[in-house]
């Protein structure tokens, strides 16, 4: 999200050119006249299968290697200290510090972090003597015990219960005459992303649709709800769904284009948020 709250045009890298990701990138592209000269800067999404990837050869390296680490938290600040990744501080006495920086996903980008991974492991690989590639083969996938977003450690909440069932599970199939919805985006351990696919779930199929005093007295009672109490970050993700409800409603732009943008942007299906189900 950039610092105006404008949502990023979203490229793709095909032969050394940048061409739209999507539909919906290539109508905001449009916005801008042949020609112009614009400011790009370059953010790549991060891949959350390298971070607990990451997390996982850390805990088998201090758990059967000769480290000077106690744990994988104290191995990751001592790696992000060795590479760069740092932050200045201050004590109350006015004296400058160093501390490990952050390798969160608002942090780092993919190519950032890969190059962090990358000489991450040649460390590892100098101070064990061993393949830590191997080891991190060798690591359990337990699953993230890391916020994917954050990059922050969890607690351990997995669980030996199995999931419950689905309709789909059980082989059941709807009864004649009923249609069969999809299923609404699961609930996360981040409310600000469930308020915000509820909010986009609502408002975009209903600017498709409804009257223009009818969803903008829903978009106000949201404003004025739920909405009061999201981060900056979070107001900044509203504010751009508000965009483009008034791009749909002034046809400038289509709901199911807008749909699969904030679906990859919220981490859910556009289904959930009105497109592929209305559309």
């Amino acid at each position: 999200m950039s610092r105006s709250g404008q949502v990023p045009i979203r490229m793709r890298v095909e032969g050394m050119r940048l061409v739209p990701a999507s539909a919906f990138d290539q109508e905001a592209l449009s916005s801008y006249k042949n020609g112009a000269v614009i400011q790009v800067s370059f953010w790549q999404g991060r891949n959350p299968d390298l971070l607990r990837k990451f997390w996982a050869i850390l805990s088998k390296v201090v758990e059967t290697c000769n480290t000077p680490w106690e744990d994988k938290e104290e191995a990751a600040d001592a790696l992000k200290l060795a590479l760069g990744i740092t932050d200045v501080g201050s004590t109350v006495n006015g004296q400058m510090f160093v501390r490990p920086g952050s390798i969160a996903f608002n942090a780092l980008d993919e190519a950032r972090f890969r190059k962090f991974f990358e000489d991450s492991m040649m460390i590892l690989c100098r101070i064990t003597g061993v393949d830590v590639e191997e080891l991190g083969r060798e690591a359990a996938d337990t699953g993230p015990d890391h916020d994917p977003q954050t990059g922050e450690i969890l607690d351990n909440t997995d669980t030996d219960e199995p999931a419950p069932a689905s309709s789909v599970d059980a082989g059941t199939q709807p009864a004649e005459g009923e249609v069969e919805t999809p299923p609404a985006a699961s609930p996360s351990n981040d409310p600000e992303r469930d308020i915000l696919i509820r909010f986009a779930a609502e408002m975009l199929p209903m600017s498709a649709t409804a009257k223009t005093e009818a969803w903008k007295e829903s978009e106000k009672g949201w404003s004025e709800g739920e909405m009061k109490g999201l981060s900056d970050a979070g107001k900044a993700k509203a504010k751009s769904i508000s965009q483009s409800i008034r791009a749909i409603a002034a046809g400038n732009t289509s709901l199911e284009s807008a749909a699969e943008f904030f679906a990859e942007v919220l981490d859910c299906s556009p289904a959930d948020i009105g497109g592929s189900a209305n559309g």
